[in-house]
């Protein structure tokens, strides 16, 4: 076999490896926005902060427009005379869902609109507090229900 033949190979054989370790990233971002109520935290004060999110926009069928799925917000300081904030967001027609999981939301939506749902997550993580372990982490995903 000639050294260019292998060397092609050898790319292939390495795309098709990232492909598929972005296959199982995908699967299990999917999964977690799933079985995750969607939310929005923030916490401060002189030792870090936290600022955690999970936001869902899902496209309606037939160009009927897109609805944020309802989650809770919240937004806390450990610094003198802040008062915390609690408050559901999302579309009016889920809010009585907020405490309910992604997929519930989905079924809701797709008895009442029909299918399919072309479902966008974005979840960010960023959580430092001193003496704590630093997490960042974030990342988008798209796709469609069911």
């Amino acid at each position: 076999m000639k050294e260019s033949e292998l060397l092609n190979q050898l790319g292939v054989l390495s795309t098709q490896l990232v492909k598929s370790r972005e296959k199982v990233e995908t699967h299990k971002h999917i999964k977690k926005v799933l079985s995750s109520t969607p939310f929005e935290t923030y916490k401060d004060g002189s030792m870090g902060k936290t600022d955690s999110r999970l936001k869902i926009i899902v496209s309606l069928p037939k160009n009927k427009g897109e609805v944020e799925l309802a989650g809770k917000y919240s937004r806390s300081s450990n610094y003198a005379h802040s008062t915390p904030e609690e408050r559901i967001f999302g579309s009016e027609e889920l809010r009585h869902l907020a405490d309910q999981p992604t997929i519930i939301q989905l079924a809701h939506l797709l008895l009442i609109h029909g299918k399919p749902l072309v479902v966008e997550a974005l979840y960010k993580e960023y959580d430092c507090w001193e003496g704590s372990q630093q997490i960042d982490e974030s990342w988008e995903v798209k796709f469609i229900f069911p």
